[in-house]
């Protein structure tokens, strides 16, 4: 059963905050593959943000939700820039210097998003959230499928 859109993605940010602290408290030769199961996640949580709660959202026709969604997703585009740039390097001092830069940037996201979007959101998605979270699903089920079959 679909769960609030608003309680999935504050579960996403929990998940993605727990993988960098395991990023940071593990062993030279583990962080790599816990930095690829944080990309992930990440490149996840952002389709699912961008296909469907974004423009949820941003259907309210309000200059405060457009300008917010705006912002959402150029926080998006700047992640998945060092995203890639993380997975053209290799492991070591740098990688994990890039690694912290990652980190302050989806915090700096995640604390605008839970202050700012996320309740302005809920107040304006109430009565659509269970169809929003289905589709959610929908989404992250999808990615997780093609990731399975390695076509993502």
């Amino acid at each position: 059963m679909a769960q609030n859109p608003i309680d999935m993605i504050v579960a996403d940010h929990r998940t993605v905050e727990r993988l960098f602290a395991e990023y940071q408290h593990a062993a030279a030769a583990e962080r790599r593959s816990i930095a690829e199961r944080l990309f992930g996640a990440l490149e996840a949580h952002a389709r699912m943000e961008e296909q469907v709660f974004y423009p949820a959202v941003a259907d309210q026709k309000e200059r405060a939700a457009t300008d917010r969604v705006a912002e959402a997703q150029r926080e998006h585009g700047d992640i998945k820039l060092m995203i890639a740039e993380l997975r053209n390097r290799a492991p070591g001092a740098a990688f994990d210097e890039r690694m912290a830069n990652l980190k302050e940037a989806v915090e700096h996201h995640v604390k605008e998003e839970e202050t700012e979007l996320l309740p302005y959101a809920a107040e304006r998605l109430s009565g659509h959230e269970n169809a929003i979270a289905r589709e959610m699903e929908r989404v992250k089920m999808s990615i997780a499928h093609a990731d399975e079959r390695g076509i993502a």
